[in-house]
């Protein structure tokens, strides 16, 4: 955890990854599970001090860059299903991922701010920073049951579009997201069992995303992956739900038997380990996840903070005969554990040969040794429901989303048979035919997508703007001319690095009162991907409005929008923005590559401002 940890100030660090790492991922806080699961093994608060103080840090950077206050959810990219591009539509930039809002990742932030609670409660922290930090738990929390949880579904959808796109939720789900919402108490106990219930299983394990991309390759999409099932397979256990516990523990005995060896991953359709975009043996978290499912499946081992409890799931179809677990320690204590019988409900428990409750908990002030025996029951219950689906086309594909083009106010795309097609936009999710009129429609961004006869919607097509303003202006005309790069507009762009900050000010001049919103065009080509996003303040008039984020392309040839910044209730007449690096003298802009020393790299072109009403 030390070697995840930047130093000056303590910080978790975002691996390598997508459009250079951090903002646009920013599923690093994950840390936060591990930290806390150590502190409870141990008990060590010399620990738990230096976790928190990295972990603070951490959160507040991420409040500053990638916090949407107006809908309570964290940006990033999809925890788990972080490869660039492949588990989005195919027109997102990296830009757009990092502008997007996962449900997976968020549970991670909602995890996060519950621990630095808990953590700040036990350290005895100042009481207004451990209430901050509950205000943001709370808030995501709310946001993720408010604006991710599809109530038809009974799941929580894969991720948001950027606001731009008004928040549209993906019609996809994936396991990592509903896993953790359910194990992380983001979700009710009634919403873990919809979970349990409805979360689509193949027959070689949980659907990673689903429905499937259709003309995509198969790596998280059209694939099973051990790891990413363990957070629904400890809530099958949790809640009691024997049918989704068995399968996905077959799934993982399977995969390590039939291998000799744990995989990464395997196709969706034949259970196989090969025809995936990338494979390895001793893939350490399939590792980690088996050795979960040894104790927290079969031994039923839940560590809290104050002790161990048991509650075992033991599959009649997996276990013939009593198991045991023995020289394992834990904390002052040296433990055997004997489980025998099939089920999930504990009849009896002895420790060293006194009978206890069924709800029994091993002291963590515990010492010696102990020998655990629990019988178990297997009760005879109503079957409960799960749902098993078959992979492959004509069967859990989607459709490709339709391509959009725009010739003045009319809308049109290629139409294919036996699908309907619905435009989304501004207060707008309609059926609609090819062409579609934007006269007297309100501003804003326009989508289509397709539904094909089974009932899988598309991802949302390319959006395209209906504005009655919007405005360029080049970097050049107030900053100082470059031109060595080619692909830039005008005459040509500005250099802003980390080393020689441009401090470039846009100044532009708006005819009415209304919403904008602005885009910075740049080119980032340091790279490709690696950690050296490119990060700075915007300020309008003086005041912090967000950040800009450009990702490492690794080509200065090669231009792309940065996210969009919203200026709602912007005044008639001239205004000023200004990129700011570290404005508050806090590090906020630093990318991942900080930690490089004289190898930091966080520097772009920027070729031209837009800024247009919606």
């Amino acid at each position: 955890l030390r070697k995840q940890t930047l130093k000056n100030p303590a910080e978790a660090l975002q691996d390598t990854g997508t459009g250079g790492s951090w903002p646009i991922s920013t599923d690093r806080i994950v840390w936060a599970i591990a930290a806390w699961e150590y502190y409870l093994t141990t008990g060590d608060k010399n620990w738990l001090k230096e976790a928190y103080d990295g972990l603070k840090y951490t959160a507040e950077k991420d409040i500053h860059v990638a916090f949407d206050d107006s809908i309570g959810l964290f940006k990033g990219e999809a925890c788990s299903m972080d490869w660039r591009t492949h588990t989005y539509p195919n027109w997102f930039s990296n830009e757009n991922i990092g502008e997007s809002f996962s449900s997976g990742t968020n549970a991670l932030h909602y995890f996060n701010y519950s621990f630095l609670e808990k953590a700040g409660t036990i350290l005895n922290q100042e009481k207004t920073t451990v209430e901050k930090w509950g205000y943001y738990k709370n808030r995501v929390k709310t946001a993720l049951n408010t604006y991710c949880w599809n109530k038809e579904k009974g799941l929580y959808t894969a991720y948001l579009y950027p606001a731009y796109m008004q928040y549209a939720p993906s019609d996809r789900v994936d396991i990592m997201s509903n896993g953790l919402c359910a194990l992380l108490d983001v979700a009710s106990p009634q919403q873990a069992d919809q979970i349990l219930e409805h979360y689509p299983m193949y027959p070689y394990g949980g659907a990673v995303l689903y429905p499937t991309i259709p003309d995509d390759f198969a790596y998280h999409n059209k694939s099973v992956w051990a790891v990413w099932q363990t957070p629904l397979m400890f809530m099958a256990g949790k809640r009691q739900h024997m049918p989704v516990a068995e399968h996905l523990m077959k799934s993982m005995i399977r995969q390590g038997a039939m291998f000799l060896t744990h995989k990464e991953n395997m196709t969706y359709d034949t259970g196989f380990d090969e025809n995936t975009a990338l494979n390895s043996d001793r893939q350490l978290w399939s590792v980690a996840g088996y050795a979960s499912l040894v104790y927290r499946m079969l031994f039923g081992m839940e560590y809290t903070e104050t002790g161990i409890r048991f509650h075992p799931t033991i599959p009649a179809a997996l276990v013939n005969g009593p198991i045991a677990l023995e020289n394992f320690r834990y904390r002052g204590c040296m433990l055997t554990i004997r489980v025998n019988g099939t089920g999930q409900h504990v009849k009896s428990i002895t420790v060293n040969g006194k009978p206890e409750s069924a709800d029994y908990q091993l002291p963590s002030n515990a010492t010696g040794s102990y020998t655990i025996e629990i019988e178990m029951t297997d009760q005879k219950e109503q079957a409960k429901k799960w749902t098993l689906v078959n992979p492959g086309p004509g069967k859990d594909w989607s459709p490709v989303e339709p391509i959009l083009q725009k010739n003045g106010d009319v809308l049109s795309w290629t139409v294919t048979e036996e699908q309907n097609y619905f435009i989304k936009g501004p207060g707008i999710d309609e059926k609609q035919t090819s062409p579609f009129h934007l006269s007297g429609k309100p501003a804003g961004y326009y989508s289509v997508y397709a539904v094909n006869k089974q009932g899988f919607r598309s991802d949302l097509s390319n959006p395209v703007l209906h504005t009655q303003f919007q405005q360029r202006i080049e970097a050049e005309s107030t900053g100082t001319l470059q031109t060595n790069a080619t692909g830039f507009s005008g005459t040509g762009y500005v250099e802003d690095l980390v080393s020689k900050p441009s401090g470039q000010v846009f100044e532009f001049d708006v005819p009415e009162n209304g919403n904008y919103a602005i885009t910075l065009r740049g080119s980032n080509g340091r790279g490709p991907h690696d950690v050296y996003c490119y990060i700075r303040s915007v300020e309008l008039d003086g005041k912090d409005i967000g950040t800009f984020i450009l990702e490492s392309s690794g080509n200065w040839n090669q231009w792309t929008y940065s996210n969009q910044l919203r200026i709602p209730n912007l005044s008639k007449g001239k205004h000023r923005i200004q990129i700011v690096f570290n404005p508050e003298k806090k590090g906020y802009d630093n990318n991942m590559s900080y930690a490089k020393g004289n190898g930091y790299r966080n520097d772009a072109y920027l070729d031209c401002l837009e800024v247009f009403r919606y």
